[in-house]
């Protein structure tokens, strides 16, 4: 058991760690499609609603493509058991505002400041673990995650405050935003984690894919899309994003990125249990500036509006890192290892 359990969580971590980068390209995806569109029209929420129902669609062919029809015929039959509540659960509520809000805190505060506070994930996650599945927690794993947390925040705002260009209301808003995300990607990850632990849980991984996929699409047609026609046609939005071939192609790239995401994600939390996940999974924002660097230095692209698409970083700010490695560590190192064991006894005796 001792062996399996180690394995299991060797490939739960690096699931982890994939999880973290897939959702990083995310950041990326989105302000690419502000090549195509002026940034008074991307920073609309309705925007916004568009591209997250361009993406779910492009899933859930994707998907129907991929893993063929029986996949979706055996989802029908299963989505009614309690298992299947989870995952509908988990991609209505947790995926689809989760991503919105990721969505409208990039096109609003940019690929920086945007996704700063989605670090905030896994105090929601243990904060979810503690009070709504009565856990105890590590002292020192709130310590790790307190000083992750503190780096993350450090790595976005000291460079800017100390080269006195400020912080504008649209970066704040972003980041108030990229936080609320990280919450409900929290209760995403509490519903995947109740459903897994399941004895009668018998999805296989395509299958909860498709559920999650599925489910948000269904969540975006019948909520997001409504409520962001308050800012402007949403479905105008969509269709503009779609007679663009530039658009379209981001928006297939990003919808394939989602699926190959969704299905680590699940084995992250199965197999290495919530809390080393979500804290990992948590440093998701270092790899949009990544990107963000290498794309301002080797292409220098420019949206409509002659503004540069992606803002390099200090590079000294990249010491901030250090912090974040300790406390992640911290983690993985004080994580007691029953959530996981528990979950292998279920793998097993499935």
């Amino acid at each position: 058991m001792k062996n399996i359990t180690s394995r299991r969580k060797k490939i739960g971590i690096v699931s982890a760690f994939l999880t973290m980068t897939l959702q990083g390209f995310e950041g990326i995806f989105v302000a690419l499609i502000g090549l195509v569109f002026i940034s008074s029209i991307s920073e609309n929420p309705s925007f916004s609603g568009a591209t997250l129902l361009g993406k779910e669609i492009f899933g859930v062919i994707l998907t129907f493509l991929i893993f063929g029809p029986k996949v979706y015929k055996n989802v029908l039959k299963k989505i009614k058991s309690k298992a299947g509540l989870y995952y509908f659960l988990s991609g209505s509520i947790g995926t689809t505002l989760g991503n919105a809000l990721y969505i409208l805190a990039v096109n609003v505060g940019g690929t920086g400041y945007g996704i700063i506070l989605t670090g905030l994930y896994p105090i929601f996650s243990l904060l979810l673990i503690k009070f709504v599945l009565k856990k105890q927690t590590n002292k020192m794993v709130w310590v790790g995650v307190t000083i992750s947390i503190i780096g993350s925040i450090l790595f976005i705002l000291l460079p800017s405050l100390i080269s006195g260009s400020g912080v504008g209301p649209s970066q704040i808003v972003g980041m108030i935003i990229g936080g609320l995300a990280a919450l409900f990607w929290a209760i995403e990850g509490i519903f995947i984690s109740k459903a897994s632990k399941l004895k009668e849980n018998n999805f296989n991984d395509k299958e909860k894919i498709v559920a999650r996929t599925s489910s948000s699409l269904i969540s975006t047609l019948i909520f997001i899309m409504p409520f962001t026609y308050i800012w402007g046609n949403s479905f105008y939005y969509f269709s503009e994003l779609l007679i663009h071939w530039e658009s379209l192609l981001i928006l297939i790239a990003f919808a394939l990125n989602v699926i190959i995401l969704r299905y680590v994600f699940n084995i992250s939390i199965e197999y290495a249990g919530l809390h080393n996940s979500a804290v990992i999974d948590s440093n998701n924002f270092l790899i949009t500036p990544l990107l963000s660097i290498f794309l301002a230095y080797s292409t220098q692209l420019v949206n409509p509006d002659g503004m540069p698409l992606f803002e390099p970083i200090i590079w000294w700010s990249w010491l901030l890192i250090i912090p974040i490695i300790i406390g992640t560590s911290i983690v993985l190192k004080y994580n007691d290892n029953k959530e996981l064991e528990k979950n292998i006894e279920n793998f097993t005796t499935n």
